[in-house]
């Protein structure tokens, strides 16, 4: 039982170590991708919404021909609404993707902003645990000013945010690029013994 337990694993790792290649791929795609966002991060920001539109549009025809095919009563109609405010979406974010990435990143600001608002005065007020200290009223004044900054500023806020994704990409796609080269030395191993 035990030894054809053990088989199974050494079979389950040389299928791991055999598929180095996808983990190289994988790494290499998100370094790029992390340079890409650190020189051109208002082009990323523009290339996410347009994938979004063009998502959105689809995504409602998909829908519209699902509703039109399967559905009756108030639920078709309401479904047919529901593609078409999505086919419409999708079109107004295309014609103005500019305009839709700055209102989408300015909420998105705006919403960690309030976020982080209620969390500071939840920890100044009544800390942590139920629980009020020093520590957490200076922690909740820290997160009130930090939530102001990101009120006052959204923009910047999500530029900085931009910035953040893109090296936490590159440290990704150098970390799976690491592994990757290990995991194809471990496969080179493995061939070789058995």
């Amino acid at each position: 039982m035990e030894k054809e337990a053990n088989s199974r694993v050494e079979r389950m790792r040389e299928k791991v170590l055999a598929n180095w290649g996808l983990m190289l791929l994988r790494g290499v795609l998100l370094v790029v991708a992390g340079i890409f966002t650190l020189v051109m991060p208002a082009g990323t920001l523009i290339s996410v919404v347009l994938f979004l539109g063009i998502y959105w549009i689809i995504d409602g025809i998909i829908s519209l021909v699902e509703t039109i095919r399967g559905r009756r009563g108030k639920r078709r109609t309401w479904s047919i609404i529901s593609a078409l405010i999505g086919v419409l979406a999708g079109l107004l974010v295309i014609a103005n993707p500019l305009v839709a990435g700055m209102v989408s990143s300015t909420f998105l600001a705006y919403l960690l902003g309030i976020t982080v608002l209620m969390r500071g005065t939840t920890l100044m007020f009544i800390g942590r645990d139920d629980r009020w200290t020093w520590q957490g009223l200076l922690m909740g004044i820290l997160y009130v000013l930090f939530a102001i900054v990101i009120i006052a500023r959204p923009l910047v806020a999500i530029a900085v945010l931009m910035w953040i994704i893109a090296i936490l990409a590159i440290v990704a796609g150098v970390a799976s690029v690491g592994i990757s080269l290990r995991m194809r030395a471990g496969n080179r191993r493995s061939r070789a013994s058995g």
